[in-house]
């Protein structure tokens, strides 16, 4: 197996829940309750007092992007209707990739196709997108990421290798075919995007909609922040997208199509590589969905009904 991404493999110092207990009494914060909340690619996750998120870079380059997401979530707070992290805590440690910050917690339900409200959630979510999207370099954003279409492909076709004898002969026909597709790769359009808007990052409760997890924002065509929406969704979204969005056109459904079938490709490649069980079920479950939806968009435009299910 091939390390699509350096850092997955950089070594991750253990951090304990008395190390993050210490630390934190140490700089004056009380803690009367702290579990384990979750442990993602990025960051070990904290529920601290059943109010505040804590996390801890895993390393130093994600510490760097941490600190661009909290300037760049500043420009967003309290703006557009939508619930962001509000960081309250920010400081320096010896930990892992050396920087803790926290959070007050985002309370709600992550959206689901099997949801009938999530569509309701997803329109607002698009509309707070289409207006975070105008954010430009001309703020003094400096981020560090930026995406290549060419080198995403690149990584997919390579993730695609690892994935293939894991895969169904339709979940390999419809691999097959999408990756032989040329995309237009360069487009004058770059905004700054999420860049990870899957439905876990998209929370709602009877009040409002949350959309957490901020750490891979990055200057790409704002079109890639709605890949999972799509796979999901399919033909809902179209109506949204393009209300919301001049530049909407053909070529954006065709995009949006073949990388989000890149990113399935990529998701089960981690997963694999990472052991990550929840990354695996995630990609599974969006191919399956695809191929197992015939009034879905993905499955009208690229798979033939040849190969068998």
């Amino acid at each position: 197996m091939i390390p699509l991404s350096k850092n997955l493999w950089d070594a991750v110092s253990n951090v304990t829940v008395d190390d993050v207990k210490e630390t934190l009494e140490a700089n004056g914060v009380p803690v009367k309750q702290l579990r384990i909340f979750n442990s993602g690619w990025d960051s070990f996750v904290y529920l601290l007092n059943e109010t505040q998120i804590v996390q801890i870079a895993k390393r130093k380059n994600v510490a760097v992007r941490i600190r661009e997401e909290i300037k760049f979530l500043k420009l967003l707070q309290g703006r557009f209707g939508v619930d962001v992290p509000m960081y309250n805590l920010v400081m320096e440690c010896n930990l892992a990739g050396g920087l803790l910050v926290s959070y007050t917690f985002i309370k709600g339900n992550a959206i689901s196709v099997h949801d009938s409200t999530s569509l309701k959630a997803i329109i607002e979510v698009v509309k707070f997108c289409s207006e975070f999207h105008k954010i430009s370099k001309k703020n003094d954003i400096n981020l560090s990421n930026s995406v290549d279409l060419k080198v995403f492909h690149q990584e997919a076709i390579e993730a695609q290798k690892v994935i293939s004898d894991h895969l169904s002969s339709a979940e390999n026909y419809l691999l097959d075919r999408v990756m032989n597709i040329n995309i237009k790769t360069s487009e004058p359009v770059k905004v700054c995007i999420h860049n990870d808007l899957r439905p876990a990052h998209i929370l709602q409760n009877d009040s409002q909609i949350g959309v957490i997890d901020w750490k891979d924002l990055a200057w790409a065509m704002p079109w890639l922040d709605f890949l999972w929406l799509w796979i999901y969704w399919g033909d809902s979204i179209y109506p949204i997208l393009s209300s919301c969005y001049q530049d909407w056109n053909s070529s954006w459904e065709k995009n949006i199509a073949v990388v989000g079938l890149w990113k399935c490709a990529l998701e089960y490649c981690y997963g694999l590589q990472t052991n990550d069980t929840e990354k695996i079920r995630i990609a599974k479950f969006a191919l399956n969905h695809v191929l197992t939806e015939p009034g879905h968009p993905i499955y009208r435009q690229f798979y033939s009904g040849n190969a068998c299910l």
